[in-house]
């Protein structure tokens, strides 16, 4: 047997010993000396694979599942082993080598800063040297495969009806592909190495791409099998882990691509900007969302801006620009919503910045009536929307008033379209910013953002005035010790 192995059978051997003992046959007593000793091996397989809730052998693995009476097409198969300590004996694991998945869950990965990503790069607005090339290829190949195999656990412990989905599956399958491909690669030696290695990140991030509205089709169908608390914990976690993959990935390819046609610019490190400024991020933002209001509900509110707007932070600037932009999304859609359908004046959306040593801090204040008391306990959760469905919905009676907050399902949004479509685009994760309202993502991963690049967000509402969105980045990670 692999001993590499043995951590990813030990749940399935418990279930298997536990149901062999209450088994009428000799299943419990039978040694490996005694002559009934094969037959007694294989019932406990049989057992295993019968009682053991997950993973199943199917519909996760392209081969035929063996019958128990054939120990012939048992151990030709790639998947079921003579051995039932081997790794294939009773699990799936969506098509990667097990012993490599195990040997990789063994070992921690890396604590992911933006300062340790600067210092694979070089100096700002460099081009980065041969050395920090191979040196950030050497890293992204070392770590991808940890986190990667760590996501195909987390499938792999999912309840049998709901990885069963085809749309979960699908997604398993890719992290388990992707794994397989970048952890089996030779170690990178020279330049033509890293060619190779980065066609190999582009394949895997293009794959990819469209992972976040995939799985929310999925969660949607199964939402009857897994409590929202599970469901949420869940694509947190796959979320969480996205973030970071993505980072390091397009990390190092934005490193390779200016190692031969120069730096985006001249603070720039890879896809970090060392220089951003928070203003026209913001501004830039409000532009696009003042737009898509304008279009989607007739008007729009202005932006005022205020506080420190000359300061500046370290920072993706397509993390923060989504995560504002979620935000905005809600402020002028609401205010919209409340004021300019009622023929009135429209109150403005202020954006107030404050910087300090370590963080950079901006509020959002708008006028859009806030969130009523039952409802803000679940603006955090997948797929509640701030979009109403029409003015009577937003508009019922006084303490059972949802206001312009109201629950809405994944399926519609404004403007028309393919919402779970719409999520796969834009920058990093992905999270449409094609729509207006309806996705029912935007908060819970606007916070995700936030909380990876160790900040926060948090909304307070005065209902039935407005909301304050509070949203704290870590201004310098220079700074972090």
């Amino acid at each position: 047997m692999r001993p590499s192995a043995r951590p990813l059978l030990a749940p399935l051997r418990a279930a298997a010993v536990r149901s062999s003992t209450s088994s009428a046959g000799a299943v419990g007593t039978a040694s490996s000396s005694t002559p009934h000793a094969a037959p007694a091996r294989r019932a406990l397989r049989t057992s295993a694979r019968v009682s053991s809730y997950y993973p199943p052998p199917e519909p996760f693995t392209s081969a035929p599942v063996p019958e128990a009476s054939s120990s012939t097409s048992r151990s030709a198969s790639p998947l079921y082993d003579a051995d039932v300590d081997s790794p294939g004996a009773l699990l799936s694991t969506f098509g990667a080598d097990a012993a490599l998945l195990s040997a990789h869950l063994a070992r921690p990965p890396t604590s992911l800063t933006l300062r340790s990503l600067l210092a694979l790069g070089g100096s700002p607005g460099s081009t980065p040297s041969r050395a920090h090339i191979l040196q950030s290829a050497r890293f992204t190949a070392g770590e991808l495969p940890l986190r990667l195999a760590r996501r195909v656990a987390a499938f792999r412990e999912l309840p049998f009806i709901v990885g069963s989905n085809p749309h979960i599956q699908a997604v398993a399958r890719l992290y388990a592909g992707s794994f397989q491909a970048i952890a089996s690669l030779p170690r990178i030696a020279d330049d033509a190495d890293n060619e190779r290695f980065t066609r190999a990140l582009e394949a895997m991030v293009q794959d990819h791409a469209e992972n976040i509205p995939t799985l929310a089709r999925g969660f949607l169908e199964c939402k009857r099998y897994m409590s929202p608390a599970a469901i949420s914990a869940f694509l947190d976690g796959a979320i969480h882990s996205r973030i970071g993959i993505r980072l390091i990935a397009e990390q190092h390819l934005a490193l390779s691509a200016s190692h031969t046609a120069g730096p985006a610019s001249k603070t720039s490190v890879g896809i970090i900007d060392t220089c951003l400024s928070a203003a026209q991020l913001v501004q830039g933002c409000a532009d696009f969302v003042g737009q898509l209001c304008e279009s989607s509900l007739g008007c729009a509110p202005e932006l005022i801006l205020e506080g420190d707007t000359k300061s500046t932070f370290v920072g993706v600037a397509s993390h923060l620009t989504y995560t504002v932009t979620e935000l905005l999304k809600n402020s002028y859609r609401a205010t919209a919503e409340k004021h300019g359908r009622a023929g009135g004046d429209v109150p403005p959306v202020r954006i107030t910045i404050a910087r300090s040593r370590k963080h950079l801090t901006m509020r959002i204040r708008d006028e859009g009536g806030g969130i009523s008391p039952q409802n803000f306990p679940k603006v955090f959760q997948y797929t509640f929307t701030t979009a109403s469905f029409d003015e009577a919905a937003a508009n019922a009676a006084v303490d059972g008033d949802d206001g312009p907050y109201a629950l809405q399902q994944m399926g519609g949004m404004a403007g028309g379209g393919d919402v779970l479509a719409q999520m796969g685009q834009g920058p990093g994760v992905g999270g449409g910013m094609g729509t207006l309202a309806g996705l029912g993502y935007g908060l819970p991963m606007s916070r995700i953002y936030a909380q990876h690049g160790r900040g926060s967000l948090d909304i307070v509402s005065i209902w039935p005035h407005g909301c304050d969105s509070f949203l704290a980045i870590r201004a310098n990670p220079l700074d972090e010790r």
